[in-house]
């Protein structure tokens, strides 16, 4: 008799073999998992620290600014000009009142860079702009239209807008004033004719 010889077949590895070759699979996904949950723990930390403290300088910020400007305010807000100057004029008296004043730029041939005035040469009318800003913002720094008249030697003088209006003011009541402040220039230099320079 022939007898069929049976088929042999190579012995499955247990469970524990199973285990252990799947084992190495497994140790290469975890130290993925274990650097990126603390470096995105450690970015998302950073992130909170920088925002709290950009939100408490900007905060500070605020409070800063808040003072200056009541401070301002406390001291009748005055002219932000970074040179000595005089009133000579104040339109908030006159007649028909109007939230202009004419001021005389009363800086002394000994400040940094300065020209002593050329009194041949005609006075110079300054008029700060007026669109919003505070008084005097034509003249804050050294570097403008006020400092380059007086490093040129002319005699210069500031026209200067007060943020509020005078009750019941008109542009006709504005318009006196400004030729109230070029005549009174003018007298005040023999008769010639001012140059006005606007903004």
């Amino acid at each position: 008799m022939i007898k069929r010889a049976k088929a042999v077949h190579a012995p499955r590895p247990s469970n524990a073999a199973d285990e252990r070759s799947a084992a190495p699979i497994a140790n290469q996904a975890n130290p993925a998992v274990a650097v990126l949950l603390p470096d995105f723990t450690s970015q998302a930390w950073r992130y909170q620290v920088d925002f709290w403290q950009r939100s408490v300088l900007f905060l500070d910020l605020l409070r800063e600014r808040t003072n200056n400007m009541l401070t301002h305010e406390q001291a009748g807000l005055p002219p932000l000009l970074n040179f000595a100057y005089e009133t000579v004029l104040d339109a908030r008296r006159f007649e028909s009142p109007a939230n202009y004043a004419l001021l005389r730029i009363a800086e002394t041939c000994d400040a940094p860079g300065q020209v002593c005035p050329d009194e041949g040469k005609p006075p110079v009318i300054i008029l700060d702009p007026r669109a919003g800003h505070g008084p005097g913002i034509g003249g804050f720094k050294r570097d403008s239209e006020v400092g380059m008249a007086l490093h040129e030697g002319y005699p210069v003088y500031f026209v200067v807008v007060f943020p509020e209006p005078c009750p019941g003011q008109t542009l006709a009541d504005v318009l006196h004033a400004l030729r109230r402040f070029v005549e009174e220039v003018r007298q005040r230099h023999g008769c010639q004719a001012p140059v006005l320079y606007g903004n």
